[in-house]
């Protein structure tokens, strides 16, 4: 009885550290769960900021394009208008038109120091007519100058 006694306290020792194996091992599963589900909330939020930022270049593509678009009309509108300009004589008030009323506003604000932006906002009319004015202006003061 001695040997079988001894056996079953032997048995009964390694039950006791396996059971306090697993329970280790539990802990450790559970402390990696934790973990993952750290990592898990780190990545939803790297994800989500990540496809934010691909909207905001997106829209800044879309911004650019528009930018292009309106520069190839400006390049246009300003070809054409200088075609029309050396085929028709040139005239000394062909700089004092651009003095006009709705712009002479423009080049008052531009005198001032205020940009494309800001002159378009207080005069209520687009960037590129402002940008326009500004450009035909300078050129004509360029060829009245020279």
């Amino acid at each position: 009885m001695g040997i079988i006694s001894k056996k079953l306290k032997e048995i009964e020792y390694k039950r006791m550290g396996i059971k306090k194996h697993q329970e280790e091992f539990e802990d450790f599963l559970k402390l990696v769960r934790e973990i993952m589900d750290e990592y898990n909330a780190v990545f939803d939020f790297l994800i989500s900021d990540l496809e934010k930022k691909i909207k905001k270049v997106d829209e800044i593509q879309m911004n650019f394009r528009n930018i292009e678009d309106m520069f190839e009309l400006y390049q246009e509108r300003s070809a054409a208008f200088f075609n029309k300009q050396k085929n028709e004589p040139r005239k000394e008030d062909d700089f004092k038109q651009l003095e006009k009323k709705e712009y002479k506003k423009v080049f008052e604000l531009a005198r001032e120091g205020l940009d494309i932006t800001e002159i378009a906002k207080k005069v209520d009319i687009g960037k590129g007519e402002v940008s326009l004015l500004l450009n035909l202006k300078q050129k004509n003061r360029d060829k009245f100058t020279k």
